[in-house]
């Protein structure tokens, strides 16, 4: 992840377009289960989300340079 990237990935624009526009988009109505897998999570703004929804969420994040995300679910 670049600083951009990670820049873009922390914003409030990026929590709002989470928040907004990716349940409806890309989640739907769809039920998650109990448990979710997140490769990649980043800040953890989409494993915010994903947490809402589903009992248990493991977010896996292998780039050193991003923050450090607190558990979940």
């Amino acid at each position: 992840m670049n600083e951009e990237h990670l820049r873009l990935c922390a914003s409030a624009e990026w929590a709002a377009l989470v928040r907004e526009d990716l349940p409806p988009c890309v989640l739907g109505d769809d039920d998650l289960g109990d448990a979710v897998l997140e490769v990649g999570a980043g800040p953890g703004l989409v494993t915010d989300l994903l947490a809402e929804r589903a009992r248990h969420v493991t977010a896996v994040e292998i780039d050193e340079r991003s923050p450090t995300l607190c558990g979940s679910g």
